[in-house]
């Protein structure tokens, strides 16, 4: 699993990471999944607007329009 996935898994408490610095799923009842889950894409949507806002456009408003579209288009909010 890609590193950056990993940190938002284990942010939206899908996985966790012990001593030996393994990631491993965490046990979760099935509302608890639904909003980690729910918590995992919204940060994978955000990370994916973050990139438009980082991008080097010509004109930054670009990165401001695709990332806002991006958000917009998945229901994520600021």
């Amino acid at each position: 699993m890609n590193e950056r996935i990993k940190e938002l898994a284990e942010q939206a408490g899908l996985y966790h990471q012990v001593n030996d610095n393994n990631f491993y799923p965490t046990a979760l009842s099935a509302e608890q999944s639904i909003t980690s889950y729910n918590k995992f894409a919204e940060l994978i949507v955000q990370e994916c607007a973050d990139a438009c806002l980082h991008d080097d456009w010509e004109d930054p408003r670009w990165g401001r329009f695709y990332a806002n579209k991006i958000k917009e288009h998945f229901g994520v909010e600021e």
